[in-house]
Protein backbone atom coordinates (compact mmCIF):
# COMPACT_ATOMS: atom_id res chain seq x y z
CA UNK A 1 0.00 0.00 0.00
CA UNK A 2 1.52 3.67 -0.89
CA UNK A 3 1.95 5.87 1.69
CA UNK A 4 -1.15 8.51 0.24
CA UNK A 5 -3.63 5.26 -0.16
CA UNK A 6 -2.25 4.72 3.27
CA UNK A 7 -2.70 8.17 4.92
CA UNK A 8 -6.82 7.78 3.10
CA UNK A 9 -7.03 4.91 4.78
CA UNK A 10 -5.97 5.95 7.91
CA UNK A 11 -8.45 9.34 7.90
CA UNK A 12 -11.09 7.14 6.93
CA UNK A 13 -10.96 4.94 9.54
CA UNK A 14 -10.44 7.90 12.12
CA UNK A 15 -13.35 9.72 10.57
CA UNK A 16 -15.50 6.29 11.54
CA UNK A 17 -13.85 6.25 15.05
CA UNK A 18 -15.02 9.32 15.57
CA UNK A 19 -18.69 9.25 14.49
CA UNK A 20 -18.72 5.83 16.71
CA UNK A 21 -17.51 7.87 19.77
CA UNK A 22 -20.09 10.61 18.95
CA UNK A 23 -22.88 8.06 18.41
CA UNK A 24 -21.93 6.29 21.83
CA UNK A 25 -20.95 8.47 23.82
CA UNK A 26 -21.07 12.15 22.11
CA UNK A 27 -19.35 15.47 23.94
CA UNK A 28 -21.33 18.24 23.57
CA UNK A 29 -21.57 21.51 24.49
CA UNK A 30 -25.18 23.06 26.41
CA UNK A 31 -26.04 24.82 23.20
CA UNK A 32 -25.38 22.18 20.78
CA UNK A 33 -27.52 19.86 22.97
CA UNK A 34 -30.58 22.35 23.44
CA UNK A 35 -30.24 22.73 19.25
CA UNK A 36 -29.89 19.05 18.45
CA UNK A 37 -32.75 18.19 21.28
CA UNK A 38 -34.90 20.75 19.84
CA UNK A 39 -34.56 20.05 16.32
CA UNK A 40 -34.94 16.31 16.94
CA UNK A 41 -38.29 16.59 18.97
CA UNK A 42 -39.87 18.97 16.23
CA UNK A 43 -38.41 16.87 13.68
CA UNK A 44 -40.36 13.69 15.01
CA UNK A 45 -42.65 14.81 17.28
CA UNK A 46 -43.58 18.25 16.68
CA UNK A 47 -44.13 17.63 12.89
CA UNK A 48 -48.11 17.53 12.76
CA UNK A 49 -48.07 20.52 14.53
CA UNK A 50 -46.17 22.34 11.26
CA UNK A 51 -48.43 20.19 9.26
CA UNK A 52 -51.53 21.44 10.67
CA UNK A 53 -49.69 25.05 10.53
CA UNK A 54 -48.71 25.10 6.83
CA UNK A 55 -52.39 23.84 6.20
CA UNK A 56 -53.59 26.17 7.14
CA UNK A 57 -51.13 29.37 6.22
CA UNK A 58 -50.77 31.08 3.18
CA UNK A 59 -47.54 29.32 1.77
CA UNK A 60 -47.43 31.14 -1.57
CA UNK A 61 -46.99 34.61 0.17
CA UNK A 62 -44.31 35.71 2.31
CA UNK A 63 -46.43 35.77 5.43
CA UNK A 64 -47.29 32.62 5.74
CA UNK A 65 -43.88 31.35 5.53
CA UNK A 66 -42.67 34.30 8.20
CA UNK A 67 -45.89 33.10 10.50
CA UNK A 68 -44.61 29.19 10.07
CA UNK A 69 -40.61 30.40 10.83
CA UNK A 70 -42.54 32.57 14.06
CA UNK A 71 -44.05 29.08 15.42
CA UNK A 72 -40.97 27.03 14.95
CA UNK A 73 -39.14 30.18 17.13
CA UNK A 74 -41.74 30.11 19.84
CA UNK A 75 -41.37 26.51 20.24
CA UNK A 76 -37.32 26.62 20.26
CA UNK A 77 -37.56 29.81 23.00
CA UNK A 78 -40.05 27.41 24.80
CA UNK A 79 -37.48 24.48 24.93
CA UNK A 80 -34.40 26.61 25.63
CA UNK A 81 -36.70 28.00 29.15
CA UNK A 82 -37.68 23.91 29.75
CA UNK A 83 -34.60 22.84 29.21
CA UNK A 84 -32.07 26.16 29.59
CA UNK A 85 -33.39 26.62 33.25
CA UNK A 86 -32.48 23.10 34.36
CA UNK A 87 -29.21 23.11 32.54
CA UNK A 88 -28.31 26.47 34.67
CA UNK A 89 -28.31 24.30 37.55
CA UNK A 90 -27.28 21.14 36.89
CA UNK A 91 -26.27 18.81 33.82
CA UNK A 92 -27.25 15.43 35.29
CA UNK A 93 -31.00 17.36 36.16
CA UNK A 94 -31.33 18.32 32.96
CA UNK A 95 -30.53 14.70 31.31
CA UNK A 96 -32.94 13.46 33.58
CA UNK A 97 -35.78 15.93 32.35
CA UNK A 98 -34.86 15.35 28.32
CA UNK A 99 -35.12 11.68 29.13
CA UNK A 100 -38.75 12.22 31.02
CA UNK A 101 -39.73 14.52 27.74
CA UNK A 102 -38.58 11.72 25.27
CA UNK A 103 -40.77 8.98 26.78
CA UNK A 104 -43.76 10.91 27.42
CA UNK A 105 -43.21 12.92 23.98
CA UNK A 106 -43.16 9.22 22.51
CA UNK A 107 -46.33 8.04 24.12
CA UNK A 108 -48.00 11.04 23.68
CA UNK A 109 -46.98 11.11 19.50
CA UNK A 110 -48.65 6.99 19.19
CA UNK A 111 -51.65 8.16 20.39
CA UNK A 112 -51.76 11.18 18.41
CA UNK A 113 -50.55 8.74 15.48
CA UNK A 114 -53.04 6.09 16.00
CA UNK A 115 -56.14 7.37 17.59
CA UNK A 116 -55.42 11.08 16.46
CA UNK A 117 -56.12 12.15 19.80
CA UNK A 118 -55.78 15.86 20.86
CA UNK A 119 -54.25 16.23 24.38
CA UNK A 120 -56.17 19.42 25.46
CA UNK A 121 -57.58 19.66 29.01
CA UNK A 122 -60.21 17.52 28.51
CA UNK A 123 -58.75 14.73 26.96
CA UNK A 124 -56.15 15.12 30.23
CA UNK A 125 -58.87 14.25 32.39
CA UNK A 126 -59.53 10.92 30.21
CA UNK A 127 -55.21 10.18 31.32
CA UNK A 128 -56.00 10.86 34.83
CA UNK A 129 -59.22 9.21 35.52
CA UNK A 130 -58.61 6.14 33.22
CA UNK A 131 -58.44 3.07 35.18
CA UNK A 132 -55.53 0.29 34.77
CA UNK A 133 -57.77 -1.96 33.01
CA UNK A 134 -58.91 0.81 30.81
CA UNK A 135 -55.34 1.87 30.32
CA UNK A 136 -54.44 -1.68 29.41
CA UNK A 137 -56.77 -1.85 26.99
CA UNK A 138 -55.08 0.49 24.83
CA UNK A 139 -52.20 -1.37 24.99
CA UNK A 140 -50.69 -2.79 21.46
CA UNK A 141 -47.50 -4.24 20.51
CA UNK A 142 -46.62 -1.35 18.48
CA UNK A 143 -46.59 0.89 21.06
CA UNK A 144 -43.75 -0.78 22.48
CA UNK A 145 -41.69 -1.05 19.26
CA UNK A 146 -42.85 3.19 18.78
CA UNK A 147 -41.68 4.45 22.16
CA UNK A 148 -38.71 1.98 21.82
CA UNK A 149 -37.48 3.97 18.68
CA UNK A 150 -38.47 7.37 18.77
CA UNK A 151 -38.11 7.31 22.97
CA UNK A 152 -35.91 5.08 24.19
CA UNK A 153 -33.21 4.66 21.95
CA UNK A 154 -32.53 8.32 22.03
CA UNK A 155 -32.72 8.60 25.63
CA UNK A 156 -30.33 6.34 25.88
CA UNK A 157 -28.17 8.93 23.67
CA UNK A 158 -28.58 11.58 25.82
CA UNK A 159 -27.71 9.88 29.15
CA UNK A 160 -24.39 8.78 27.48
CA UNK A 161 -23.95 12.59 26.77
CA UNK A 162 -20.36 14.00 27.61
CA UNK A 163 -20.29 17.91 28.57
CA UNK A 164 -17.50 19.73 27.37
CA UNK A 165 -15.09 21.74 29.89
CA UNK A 166 -17.05 25.01 30.64
CA UNK A 167 -17.80 27.05 33.69
CA UNK A 168 -21.26 27.91 34.98
CA UNK A 169 -20.85 30.88 33.35
CA UNK A 170 -20.43 29.97 29.81
CA UNK A 171 -23.99 28.29 30.68
CA UNK A 172 -25.55 31.50 31.75
CA UNK A 173 -24.35 33.10 28.61
CA UNK A 174 -25.64 30.66 26.08
CA UNK A 175 -28.57 30.21 27.52
CA UNK A 176 -29.41 34.19 27.33
CA UNK A 177 -27.93 34.17 24.34
CA UNK A 178 -30.51 31.75 22.84
CA UNK A 179 -33.43 33.61 24.76
CA UNK A 180 -32.42 36.70 23.03
CA UNK A 181 -32.30 36.09 19.76
CA UNK A 182 -35.73 33.60 19.75
CA UNK A 183 -37.57 36.73 21.66
CA UNK A 184 -35.84 39.40 19.36
CA UNK A 185 -37.45 36.92 16.43
CA UNK A 186 -40.50 37.03 18.10
CA UNK A 187 -40.62 41.01 19.13
CA UNK A 188 -39.95 41.86 14.97
CA UNK A 189 -42.77 39.58 13.62
CA UNK A 190 -45.13 40.60 15.79
CA UNK A 191 -47.63 40.28 13.16
CA UNK A 192 -47.54 36.47 13.13
CA UNK A 193 -49.04 36.77 16.75
CA UNK A 194 -52.58 37.51 15.40
CA UNK A 195 -52.73 34.07 13.45
CA UNK A 196 -50.67 31.96 16.22
CA UNK A 197 -53.33 33.31 19.10
CA UNK A 198 -56.31 32.48 17.03
CA UNK A 199 -55.35 28.93 16.81
CA UNK A 200 -53.41 28.36 20.05
CA UNK A 201 -55.59 26.33 21.55
CA UNK A 202 -54.91 24.16 18.76
CA UNK A 203 -51.61 24.32 18.55
CA UNK A 204 -51.29 23.67 22.56
CA UNK A 205 -53.18 20.76 22.32
CA UNK A 206 -51.02 18.71 19.30
CA UNK A 207 -47.39 20.12 20.62
CA UNK A 208 -45.51 17.55 23.17
CA UNK A 209 -44.65 18.00 25.41
CA UNK A 210 -46.73 21.54 26.11
CA UNK A 211 -49.85 19.50 25.46
CA UNK A 212 -49.69 17.43 28.11
CA UNK A 213 -47.23 19.31 30.54
CA UNK A 214 -49.63 22.43 30.50
CA UNK A 215 -52.79 20.78 30.01
CA UNK A 216 -52.02 18.17 32.80
CA UNK A 217 -50.91 20.80 35.42
CA UNK A 218 -54.64 23.00 34.04
CA UNK A 219 -56.42 19.62 34.69
CA UNK A 220 -54.86 19.49 38.27
CA UNK A 221 -55.43 23.18 39.44
CA UNK A 222 -59.29 22.63 37.94
CA UNK A 223 -59.07 19.23 40.05
CA UNK A 224 -58.32 20.62 42.99
CA UNK A 225 -60.83 23.53 42.94
CA UNK A 226 -63.09 21.25 42.21
CA UNK A 227 -62.09 19.87 45.62
CA UNK A 228 -63.34 22.55 47.50
CA UNK A 229 -66.75 22.32 49.72
CA UNK A 230 -69.88 22.09 47.93
CA UNK A 231 -72.14 24.64 48.16
CA UNK A 232 -75.87 22.95 49.02
CA UNK A 233 -78.74 23.65 46.78
CA UNK A 234 -82.16 25.29 47.64
CA UNK A 235 -84.48 23.35 49.54
CA UNK A 236 -87.40 21.29 47.77
CA UNK A 237 -90.25 22.65 47.90
CA UNK A 238 -92.15 19.93 49.66
CA UNK A 239 -90.33 16.72 51.40
CA UNK A 240 -89.93 13.84 48.92
CA UNK A 241 -92.68 11.98 50.98
CA UNK A 242 -95.20 14.51 50.82
CA UNK A 243 -96.76 13.68 47.39
CA UNK A 244 -98.71 10.46 47.38
CA UNK A 245 -97.74 7.87 45.46
CA UNK A 246 -94.42 5.68 44.90
CA UNK A 247 -92.19 6.59 42.05
CA UNK A 248 -89.00 5.23 40.80
CA UNK A 249 -86.44 6.71 38.41
CA UNK A 250 -83.65 4.49 37.08
CA UNK A 251 -81.14 7.02 35.42
CA UNK A 252 -78.72 4.35 33.19
CA UNK A 253 -75.74 6.52 31.98
CA UNK A 254 -74.59 5.55 28.74
CA UNK A 255 -70.90 5.27 28.02
CA UNK A 256 -69.51 6.46 24.47
CA UNK A 257 -72.57 5.64 22.18
CA UNK A 258 -73.51 8.08 19.93
CA UNK A 259 -77.00 8.46 18.49
CA UNK A 260 -75.39 8.20 14.88
CA UNK A 261 -75.58 3.93 15.25
CA UNK A 262 -78.85 3.43 17.31
CA UNK A 263 -81.30 2.62 14.53
CA UNK A 264 -84.13 4.33 16.74
CA UNK A 265 -82.38 7.49 15.21
CA UNK A 266 -82.46 5.83 11.38
CA UNK A 267 -79.25 4.12 11.51
CA UNK A 268 -79.36 1.61 8.82
CA UNK A 269 -78.73 -1.25 11.19
CA UNK A 270 -81.47 -3.17 13.66
CA UNK A 271 -78.79 -2.30 16.52
CA UNK A 272 -81.71 -1.38 18.75
CA UNK A 273 -84.31 -4.92 17.79
CA UNK A 274 -85.90 -4.32 20.98
CA UNK A 275 -86.24 -0.88 22.65
CA UNK A 276 -87.97 -0.39 18.58
CA UNK A 277 -90.57 -2.67 19.66
CA UNK A 278 -90.96 -0.54 23.25
CA UNK A 279 -92.92 2.89 24.08
CA UNK A 280 -89.78 4.79 24.39
CA UNK A 281 -89.32 8.40 23.70
CA UNK A 282 -86.66 9.04 21.51
CA UNK A 283 -84.85 12.81 22.11
CA UNK A 284 -82.23 13.84 19.63
CA UNK A 285 -79.64 15.45 22.10
CA UNK A 286 -76.25 16.90 22.53
CA UNK A 287 -73.65 16.41 24.95
CA UNK A 288 -71.79 19.07 27.11
CA UNK A 289 -68.55 17.33 26.64
CA UNK A 290 -66.21 14.65 24.70
CA UNK A 291 -65.48 12.79 28.03
CA UNK A 292 -67.02 11.35 30.85
CA UNK A 293 -65.72 13.43 33.94
CA UNK A 294 -66.87 16.45 32.28
CA UNK A 295 -69.93 14.95 30.98
CA UNK A 296 -70.94 13.69 34.12
CA UNK A 297 -70.63 17.14 36.09
CA UNK A 298 -72.93 18.54 33.84
CA UNK A 299 -75.31 16.04 33.37
CA UNK A 300 -76.08 15.98 37.14
CA UNK A 301 -75.84 19.64 37.86
CA UNK A 302 -78.67 22.07 37.80
CA UNK A 303 -76.62 24.58 35.61
CA UNK A 304 -76.10 22.06 32.86
CA UNK A 305 -73.52 23.21 30.94
CA UNK A 306 -72.63 26.05 32.94
CA UNK A 307 -71.77 24.41 36.05
CA UNK A 308 -67.74 25.24 35.70
CA UNK A 309 -68.42 29.26 35.43
CA UNK A 310 -70.12 28.85 39.52
CA UNK A 311 -68.22 27.50 42.79
CA UNK A 312 -69.01 23.85 43.06
CA UNK A 313 -71.93 22.64 43.81
CA UNK A 314 -73.73 19.42 45.16
CA UNK A 315 -74.99 17.04 42.51
CA UNK A 316 -78.38 15.89 41.61
CA UNK A 317 -77.88 12.12 43.71
CA UNK A 318 -76.36 14.14 46.72
CA UNK A 319 -79.45 17.09 46.41
CA UNK A 320 -82.17 14.02 46.67
CA UNK A 321 -80.34 12.14 48.65
CA UNK A 322 -80.30 15.34 51.61
CA UNK A 323 -84.13 15.23 51.05
CA UNK A 324 -85.31 11.87 51.94
CA UNK A 325 -85.00 10.27 48.66
CA UNK A 326 -83.18 7.01 48.44
CA UNK A 327 -80.50 6.86 45.62
CA UNK A 328 -77.77 3.86 44.99
CA UNK A 329 -75.34 4.69 42.23
CA UNK A 330 -74.21 1.16 40.65
CA UNK A 331 -71.23 1.43 38.07
CA UNK A 332 -69.17 -0.77 35.86
CA UNK A 333 -67.61 2.51 34.99
CA UNK A 334 -65.44 5.71 36.97
CA UNK A 335 -65.11 9.43 36.60
CA UNK A 336 -68.51 10.16 39.35
CA UNK A 337 -67.99 12.84 41.24
CA UNK A 338 -68.31 13.47 44.98
CA UNK A 339 -71.27 12.76 46.14
CA UNK A 340 -73.18 11.41 49.54
CA UNK A 341 -75.79 9.23 48.97
CA UNK A 342 -77.20 5.74 50.45
CA UNK A 343 -75.02 3.37 48.31
CA UNK A 344 -72.89 3.26 46.34
CA UNK A 345 -71.58 -0.27 44.29
CA UNK A 346 -69.43 -1.10 41.93
CA UNK A 347 -70.20 -4.37 39.69
CA UNK A 348 -67.96 -6.61 41.67
CA UNK A 349 -69.56 -5.24 44.69
CA UNK A 350 -72.93 -6.63 43.11
CA UNK A 351 -71.70 -9.61 42.13
CA UNK A 352 -71.30 -11.01 45.46
CA UNK A 353 -74.78 -11.62 45.24
CA UNK A 354 -74.53 -14.35 43.27
CA UNK A 355 -72.96 -15.93 46.31
CA UNK A 356 -75.21 -15.35 49.24
CA UNK A 357 -77.57 -18.48 49.41
CA UNK A 358 -80.41 -15.99 50.85
CA UNK A 359 -80.78 -13.87 47.85
CA UNK A 360 -83.56 -13.80 45.32
CA UNK A 361 -82.02 -14.35 41.93
CA UNK A 362 -84.41 -14.06 38.67
CA UNK A 363 -83.79 -16.20 35.83
CA UNK A 364 -81.56 -13.13 34.57
CA UNK A 365 -79.92 -13.13 37.61
CA UNK A 366 -78.91 -16.81 37.50
CA UNK A 367 -77.52 -16.54 33.82
CA UNK A 368 -75.63 -13.54 35.13
CA UNK A 369 -73.96 -15.49 37.95
CA UNK A 370 -73.03 -18.68 35.52
CA UNK A 371 -71.19 -16.48 33.67
CA UNK A 372 -67.42 -15.81 34.59
CA UNK A 373 -67.35 -12.49 36.82
CA UNK A 374 -65.34 -10.89 33.88
CA UNK A 375 -68.09 -11.87 31.41
CA UNK A 376 -71.35 -10.33 33.42
CA UNK A 377 -70.50 -6.91 31.42
CA UNK A 378 -72.84 -4.23 32.34
CA UNK A 379 -75.93 -6.69 33.25
CA UNK A 380 -74.67 -6.87 37.01
CA UNK A 381 -75.68 -3.81 37.46
CA UNK A 382 -79.61 -5.17 37.09
CA UNK A 383 -78.31 -7.81 39.97
CA UNK A 384 -81.26 -7.55 42.42
CA UNK A 385 -82.93 -4.21 41.44
CA UNK A 386 -86.48 -4.97 41.64
CA UNK A 387 -85.53 -6.38 45.10
CA UNK A 388 -83.51 -3.33 45.88
CA UNK A 389 -86.63 -0.87 45.00
CA UNK A 390 -89.38 -3.01 46.61
CA UNK A 391 -87.32 -2.93 49.89
CA UNK A 392 -87.06 0.80 50.26
CA UNK A 393 -88.45 2.59 52.96
CA UNK A 394 -88.57 5.90 51.05
CA UNK A 395 -91.50 6.61 48.83
CA UNK A 396 -88.93 8.11 46.06
CA UNK A 397 -86.43 6.13 44.34
CA UNK A 398 -83.32 6.84 42.23
CA UNK A 399 -81.06 4.16 40.98
CA UNK A 400 -78.71 5.25 38.78
CA UNK A 401 -76.64 2.73 36.50
CA UNK A 402 -73.14 4.14 34.73
CA UNK A 403 -72.06 1.45 32.06
CA UNK A 404 -68.95 0.25 30.97
CA UNK A 405 -71.15 0.28 27.49
CA UNK A 406 -69.24 1.10 24.08
CA UNK A 407 -66.24 2.26 25.85
CA UNK A 408 -63.02 1.51 23.48
CA UNK A 409 -60.85 0.61 22.17
CA UNK A 410 -61.59 -2.65 22.67
CA UNK A 411 -65.48 -2.85 21.90
CA UNK A 412 -65.31 -6.53 21.42
CA UNK A 413 -64.80 -6.85 25.45
CA UNK A 414 -68.07 -5.06 25.90
CA UNK A 415 -70.35 -7.47 24.98
CA UNK A 416 -71.30 -11.14 25.59
CA UNK A 417 -70.75 -13.31 22.74
CA UNK A 418 -74.79 -14.50 22.28
CA UNK A 419 -75.30 -10.65 21.00
CA UNK A 420 -72.35 -10.65 18.61
CA UNK A 421 -74.89 -9.50 15.64
CA UNK A 422 -72.47 -8.25 12.95
CA UNK A 423 -69.43 -10.14 12.48
CA UNK A 424 -66.54 -10.55 11.65
CA UNK A 425 -65.25 -8.06 14.54
CA UNK A 426 -62.18 -6.30 14.83
CA UNK A 427 -60.32 -7.79 17.72
CA UNK A 428 -57.18 -5.26 17.69
CA UNK A 429 -57.37 -2.14 19.91
CA UNK A 430 -54.48 -0.75 17.12
CA UNK A 431 -58.23 0.02 15.49
CA UNK A 432 -56.43 1.85 12.54
CA UNK A 433 -55.39 -1.51 11.02
CA UNK A 434 -58.55 -3.32 11.63
CA UNK A 435 -60.15 -4.67 8.03
CA UNK A 436 -63.05 -2.72 6.50
CA UNK A 437 -66.13 -3.13 8.61
CA UNK A 438 -64.71 -5.05 11.30
CA UNK A 439 -64.47 -2.10 13.90
CA UNK A 440 -67.80 -0.91 12.92
CA UNK A 441 -69.32 -4.68 13.19
CA UNK A 442 -67.63 -4.45 17.12
CA UNK A 443 -69.16 -1.37 17.87
CA UNK A 444 -71.85 -1.89 16.92
CA UNK A 445 -72.40 -5.28 18.96
CA UNK A 446 -71.91 -3.33 22.18
CA UNK A 447 -74.72 -0.91 20.77
CA UNK A 448 -77.04 -4.00 20.48
CA UNK A 449 -75.47 -4.70 24.05
CA UNK A 450 -76.91 -1.66 25.63
CA UNK A 451 -80.23 -2.19 23.91
CA UNK A 452 -80.76 -5.76 25.46
CA UNK A 453 -79.96 -4.16 29.17
CA UNK A 454 -82.56 -1.30 28.98
CA UNK A 455 -85.15 -3.70 27.39
CA UNK A 456 -84.58 -5.88 29.93
CA UNK A 457 -84.76 -2.73 32.41
CA UNK A 458 -88.06 -2.06 30.93
CA UNK A 459 -89.12 -5.49 32.33
CA UNK A 460 -88.06 -5.38 35.68
CA UNK A 461 -89.83 -1.70 36.38
CA UNK A 462 -92.77 -3.03 34.54
CA UNK A 463 -93.26 -5.61 37.06
CA UNK A 464 -92.96 -3.35 40.00
CA UNK A 465 -96.34 -2.81 41.73
CA UNK A 466 -97.81 0.08 43.22
CA UNK A 467 -94.76 2.26 41.92
CA UNK A 468 -94.74 4.97 39.59
CA UNK A 469 -91.35 3.91 36.96
CA UNK A 470 -89.70 5.97 34.33
CA UNK A 471 -86.54 4.41 32.80
CA UNK A 472 -83.91 7.74 31.38
CA UNK A 473 -80.90 7.18 29.19
CA UNK A 474 -78.36 8.87 28.00
CA UNK A 475 -74.82 8.69 26.80
CA UNK A 476 -72.08 10.67 28.26
CA UNK A 477 -70.82 11.03 24.65
CA UNK A 478 -70.38 9.73 21.53
CA UNK A 479 -67.29 8.18 19.70
CA UNK A 480 -65.38 8.26 16.56
CA UNK A 481 -64.63 5.55 14.79
CA UNK A 482 -62.18 6.62 12.18
CA UNK A 483 -64.00 9.16 10.77
CA UNK A 484 -61.52 12.12 9.56
CA UNK A 485 -58.87 9.94 10.84
CA UNK A 486 -60.47 10.46 14.61
CA UNK A 487 -61.11 7.65 16.81
CA UNK A 488 -62.37 7.28 20.66
CA UNK A 489 -63.10 10.81 22.10
CA UNK A 490 -61.97 13.78 24.10
CA UNK A 491 -61.64 15.92 21.29
CA UNK A 492 -62.19 19.17 22.67
CA UNK A 493 -66.10 19.89 22.61
CA UNK A 494 -65.17 23.14 20.65
CA UNK A 495 -63.84 20.62 17.59
CA UNK A 496 -65.26 17.43 18.43
CA UNK A 497 -67.58 16.11 15.37
CA UNK A 498 -70.82 15.52 15.99
CA UNK A 499 -70.42 11.54 16.12
CA UNK A 500 -68.51 12.83 19.65
CA UNK A 501 -71.34 15.22 20.86
CA UNK A 502 -74.75 13.83 19.28
CA UNK A 503 -75.61 10.84 21.86
CA UNK A 504 -79.11 8.96 22.42
CA UNK A 505 -81.63 10.34 25.25
CA UNK A 506 -84.23 7.89 25.78
CA UNK A 507 -87.52 8.00 28.05
CA UNK A 508 -89.46 4.91 28.37
CA UNK A 509 -92.41 5.22 31.65
CA UNK A 510 -94.93 2.87 32.97
CA UNK A 511 -98.45 3.50 32.36
CA UNK A 512 -99.22 4.70 35.79
CA UNK A 513 -95.64 6.96 35.69
CA UNK A 514 -96.76 8.08 32.02
CA UNK A 515 -100.25 9.11 33.23
CA UNK A 516 -98.83 11.13 36.38
CA UNK A 517 -96.64 13.10 33.89
CA UNK A 518 -98.87 14.21 31.07
CA UNK A 519 -98.96 13.89 27.42
CA UNK A 520 -95.13 12.18 26.65
CA UNK A 521 -95.68 13.98 22.94
CA UNK A 522 -98.45 17.15 22.02
CA UNK A 523 -102.15 15.79 21.40
CA UNK A 524 -100.35 12.55 21.97
CA UNK A 525 -101.85 10.01 25.35
CA UNK A 526 -98.84 8.99 27.07
CA UNK A 527 -100.89 5.63 27.79
CA UNK A 528 -101.40 5.47 24.12
CA UNK A 529 -97.59 5.42 22.80
CA UNK A 530 -97.33 1.92 21.98
CA UNK A 531 -94.17 2.48 19.80
CA UNK A 532 -90.60 4.43 19.63
CA UNK A 533 -91.89 8.35 18.80
CA UNK A 534 -89.02 10.77 18.18
CA UNK A 535 -89.19 13.80 19.70
CA UNK A 536 -88.00 16.74 18.02
CA UNK A 537 -85.95 19.74 20.29
CA UNK A 538 -82.42 21.03 21.31
CA UNK A 539 -81.86 18.36 23.44
CA UNK A 540 -79.14 18.35 25.56
CA UNK A 541 -77.23 17.11 29.06
CA UNK A 542 -78.59 20.23 30.75
CA UNK A 543 -82.23 18.33 31.04
CA UNK A 544 -81.23 15.76 32.89
CA UNK A 545 -81.28 16.90 36.29
CA UNK A 546 -84.77 18.66 35.87
CA UNK A 547 -85.99 15.51 34.25
CA UNK A 548 -85.25 13.69 36.90
CA UNK A 549 -87.14 15.63 39.19
CA UNK A 550 -89.83 16.22 37.50
CA UNK A 551 -90.18 12.44 37.17
CA UNK A 552 -90.10 11.77 40.78
CA UNK A 553 -92.84 14.58 41.32
CA UNK A 554 -90.05 16.89 43.27
CA UNK A 555 -90.01 20.85 42.86
CA UNK A 556 -87.35 23.29 44.42
CA UNK A 557 -86.06 26.96 43.61
CA UNK A 558 -83.62 25.31 41.17
CA UNK A 559 -86.11 23.29 39.17
CA UNK A 560 -86.69 24.27 35.87
CA UNK A 561 -90.27 23.23 34.35
CA UNK A 562 -88.91 24.20 30.93
CA UNK A 563 -85.56 22.11 31.08
CA UNK A 564 -87.78 19.28 32.14
CA UNK A 565 -88.72 17.43 29.08
CA UNK A 566 -91.33 15.46 30.72
CA UNK A 567 -93.32 18.96 30.67
CA UNK A 568 -94.61 21.05 28.40
CA UNK A 569 -93.41 25.12 29.08
CA UNK A 570 -97.31 26.23 29.47
CA UNK A 571 -97.74 23.27 32.29
CA UNK A 572 -94.94 24.66 34.60
CA UNK A 573 -96.57 24.61 37.80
Amino acid sequence: MNPADALAEGAEGGARSRLARWITRPTLQPWQFLLLYTAYTAAVFQWPTFAYAAAQLNLATVEGWRTLATLGVLLTLLMILLLGVPLLLSRRIVKLVAVFLLVGNGVASYFAHTYQVVLSVDMMGNVFNTRLDEASALFHPALLGWVGVWALLPSWWVWRVQWTAHGRWVRVAHWALGFALAAAWLYLNASSWLWLDRHMSRIGSMTPPWSYVVNGVRFMQRERAASRPLALLQDLAAPAHAEAGRRVVVLVIGESARAANFSLYGYARPTNPQLSRLPVEVLRARACASYTTAALACMLSHRGAKADDHPPEETLPAYLHRHGVDVEWRSNNFGEPRMTINSRLQKGDLLKRCDDPAARLSDLDQALCSLPRDGAFDGALLLGLEERIEASNSPRVLIVLHQAGSHGPAYFEKYPATLETFRPVCKSVNLGSCPSGTLLNAYDNSIVHTDALLAEITKRLGRLRGWSSTLIYVSDHGESLGEAGLYLHGTPAALAPDVQMDIPFLIWRSSKAAAASGPALPGVPAQTLTRPQTREGAYSHDHVFHTVMGALGLRSGVYRADQDVLQDEARTP
